[in-house]
């Protein structure tokens, strides 16, 4: 017998300034897009069984069949996709012993609304769904499970833009008001190459060396980009803020690898190396398309038709 039907959404982000000295307490700038994923459960009379099945736009991408009494037995040979999903699930117990019932059988549906290869927030999505169903701290269980700085659970439930900073072990959030003129010359590109995060940050706080002033400056820079009245005054932000991360993380900027003949500015979004870049120019739609395809890129969205809000 059915007992229960419920439903939750969480959007997608985008990180466009701050990356990784975010976690060192700079000030980030991130965008809510609209683009996320939602988690539908079914609750059944039952014996503690629980069938998960995840989609996304192409279809069922992982499917489980678990058992809440065995969900901390981790086999060797299951799925990387169903012990990271029984670890998540572990974790809901831990903050809230009460989560799931024995009594019960759960027929699960989640469905991410762009490729999971795709940096949007397939993780932090999933986190934000499931602490809503759980009733925890999504915080918490992002820090038990992923980790980060939490800037993308803040854009899961966001219908704005935000500023984003950690100071004191504490979460400064505001939203922000950016819609600039310009957008129409504003693009999100595919490169083709997904970057786990969690790695990211473990050879950003192995390897790279940065200094305060570098910090206070990237934060300036964020708030400097919300308040670029004119496309050249954007590209001077992003340009600079690419020259002090390339500086720091000893990589080569996104523009000197794939946009060097570009007229205008490229941003790396999140983990450098992969993801998605942001491109600045007056080129429209078409334009964009055909310089785009002549570098073997094909999958990019403007400013709009992202937006959330």
């Amino acid at each position: 017998m059915q007992l229960s039907n419920k439903y939750w959404h969480s959007n997608g982000k985008l990180l466009l300034s701050g990356e990784y000295l975010v976690l060192k307490g700079a000030t980030a700038l991130a965008i809510p897009i609209n683009k996320g994923q939602s988690l539908e459960v079914n609750e059944f009379s039952g014996r503690g069984e629980i069938y998960w099945q995840a989609t996304h736009e192409n279809g069922k991408w992982f499917e489980a069949n678990l058992k809440i009494n065995e969900l901390s037995k981790i086999k060797a040979n299951s799925s990387p996709e169903q012990k990271k999903l029984q670890q998540i699930l572990n974790c809901c117990l831990e903050l809230n012993p009460e989560f799931l019932d024995v009594h019960k059988n759960y027929n699960i549906k989640t469905n991410l609304e762009f490729s999971h290869e795709y940096g949007f927030g397939s993780s932090s999505t999933l986190i934000n769904n499931l602490s809503k169903w759980s009733n925890i701290n999504p915080y918490e269980l992002l820090a038990k499970t992923f980790g980060g700085s939490g800037y993308d659970i803040a854009c899961a439930d966001s219908k704005k833009p935000l500023l984003f900073k950690l100071e004191n072990d504490k979460k400064i959030i505001e939203e922000v008001d950016f819609y600039p003129d310009f957008y129409e010359g504003l693009y999100f590109v595919y490169l083709g190459k997904k970057q786990r995060s969690s790695e990211s940050i473990k050879e950003f706080n192995k390897n790279a060396a940065y200094s305060e002033r570098e910090i206070k400056r990237i934060s300036e820079i964020s708030m400097a980009i919300c308040e670029a009245d004119n496309i050249e005054n954007f590209n001077e932000l992003i340009d600079e803020h690419e020259e002090i991360m390339s500086k720091i993380l000893n990589m080569q900027s996104v523009k000197s690898l794939f946009f060097n003949d570009l007229p205008g500015s490229s941003k790396s979004l999140g983990a450098w190396g992969g993801d998605f870049a942001l491109i600045s120019c007056r080129l429209n739609k078409t334009e964009i398309k055909e310089y785009l395809i002549s570098k073997g890129l094909t999958t990019f969205y403007t400013f709009k038709e992202l937006l959330v809000f």
